[in-house]
């Protein structure tokens, strides 16, 4: 990965860099403890990427309650058979700092 430009993006590149890392590893059961029990309180099951019938209609998202392990391991192996399996993360970069961007409340 290379170096950050703009020295106050460090902290955000910093702490995305393990998640982003364990995605690349397909590290799934490391990925799923790194994150906070928030993240799995209410899952919309296109975050996993669309699906598809099999007239290539895109099929209605479903909406997953407290999400376990188990439901997210299962998610990103199909996410991997519809989108591809993960290799290396070249990049990354930091849309906005701002904030007023960043506050959901300021809305």
């Amino acid at each position: 990965m290379e170096e950050v430009e703009d020295q106050a993006e460090r902290p955000y590149i910093e702490a995305s860099k393990p998640i982003l890392e364990a995605i690349a590893k397909r590290d799934y059961e490391k990925l799923y403890t790194m994150m906070s029990s928030h993240a799995f309180a209410k899952i919309d099951s296109d975050q996993f990427g669309p699906v598809f019938d099999a007239q290539g209609n895109a099929k209605k998202s479903e909406t997953i309650l407290n999400m376990t392990k188990e439901q997210f391991l299962e998610m990103m192996g199909e996410m991997e058979k519809r989108l591809a399996v993960p290799k290396e993360v070249d990049h990354l970069y930091v849309q906005t700092i701002d904030p007023n961007e960043l506050d959901r409340t300021s809305r």
